[in-house]
């Protein structure tokens, strides 16, 4: 369905067993993601980007 509408109006688009393989790939990561929050897996790690002109962080207004 997904496929189709990309194509726009009046579209069709013949099933492919990759596309039931796709599904069940993103599905799996999912249940693989969800267990891993539940058991606390991610860790979070903070880095800026610094602009190695100016010593300075895209995105954040110098103090005056």
């Amino acid at each position: 369905m997904y496929a189709s509408k990309r194509l726009g109006r009046n579209a069709y688009t013949k099933y492919m067993e990759q596309m039931g393989l796709r599904v069940r790939d993103r599905l799996d990561m999912e249940l693989q993601l969800t267990g891993a929050m539940q058991e606390k897996a991610f860790r979070l790690a903070y880095q800026p980007r610094v602009d190695m002109q100016s010593g300075g962080i895209p995105g954040i207004l110098p103090i005056d």
